[in-house]
């Protein structure tokens, strides 16, 4: 009954057809070509480059901004063979406002059809980047931060031991000596003078009868580095730092954005490296990225085998 099966026709369809199976998992077919950057592309990304940093690229960088460009031309090309526009609420919103710009009417499903016949899913740079986006974050998938491996966190924290170091947190009162007036730095020289002479205190009342009006107020902290460059300038902070962890005494004058000042450290706390249970929600979700990004690095060469790059210029 079943003699068939062992009939050498059938048998050799079969063979055939495992030997397609095997051939289209190793080979698959390709799904189409997209252009190398022109060189009014490339000097459009080294112009962006330059606009964003302030400088021209070098090769190394140059480089990379047109694999990143080609990268998304291949990724657009799958997202429209992949009809990832029907269905995004995004996206239809956006044809629908191309459609009124242009002049269209008619029903909505009509504006649709009509607007996607200009190609504006190529040419809307809003439709562009929402679709290449919505590839990019399914080649790249979801990493669970809580699945990292303790090794791994340690790994990660052993690798930039300066970014775990905290820096001095500073309480301390001030003395403010304008330079819009004349000798800024002799009045408040001879301020310190008087006040040590004095004994005074940065809680007296006595104060008051030294310095100048100081919009941010006389009394600060916690803080530190970046928070002491923020309202003083970078001057204050490199006198603040030259003085460590000296406390209860009168400092100064010590140079700022706005002049001189007199300076009554209060509570010092050292610079210290946070410990990894301290930063392992953040080591976490640097390594779910980095495990994104080889996952998406993996997808992209995946999907570039598949694609033709017409155009590249020889070692491209």
């Amino acid at each position: 009954m079943m003699s068939w099966l062992k009939h050498p026709f059938f048998i050799c369809l079969l063979l055939g057809a495992i030997a397609w199976k095997a051939w289209s998992a190793l080979y698959p077919p390709m799904l189409g070509e997209v252009a190398y950057p022109s060189p009014a592309r490339v000097s459009e990304l080294r112009e962006s480059w330059f606009r964003s940093t302030g400088r021209l690229p070098d090769e190394a960088a140059l480089a990379g901004l047109i694999q990143r460009d080609i990268n998304d031309t291949i990724l657009l090309s799958e997202a429209q063979r992949l009809k990832m526009y029907i269905g995004d609420p995004v996206i239809e919103r956006r044809l629908l406002q191309d459609a009124e710009f242009l002049g269209l009417k008619g029903e909505p499903e009509k504006l649709r059809r009509e607007i996607l016949a200009l190609g504006v899913l190529s040419t809307d740079q809003l439709i562009r980047r929402r679709l290449i986006q919505r590839l990019e974050s399914i080649g790249r998938g979801r990493v669970d931060p809580a699945a990292a491996p303790l090794a791994e966190l340690q790994q990660l924290y052993d690798a930039e031991p300066g970014r775990w170091i905290e820096a001095p947190l500073l309480r301390f009162t001030q003395l403010y000596f304008s330079s819009d007036k004349a000798d800024a730095a002799e009045r408040a020289a001879a301020a310190l003078e008087q006040i040590k002479q004095q004994n005074i205190g940065p809680g007296a009342d006595e104060l008051n009868r030294f310095g100048d009006v100081f919009l941010h107020g006389r009394s600060f902290g916690p803080l530190r580095d970046y928070a002491l460059q923020g309202i003083f300038g970078s001057s204050f902070m490199q006198a603040m730092q030259a003085q460590g962890s000296n406390t209860g005494a009168w400092l100064g004058p010590l140079p700022s954005s706005y002049g001189f000042h007199l300076v009554w450290v209060s509570d010092y706390s050292p610079a210290r490296t946070k410990t990894l249970a301290e930063v392992e929600s953040k080591l976490r979700r640097d390594w779910a990225a980095r495990e994104e990004l080889k996952q998406f690095r993996e997808f992209m060469a995946r999907l570039r085998e598949r694609y033709i790059i017409s155009g590249a210029p020889a070692g491209a």
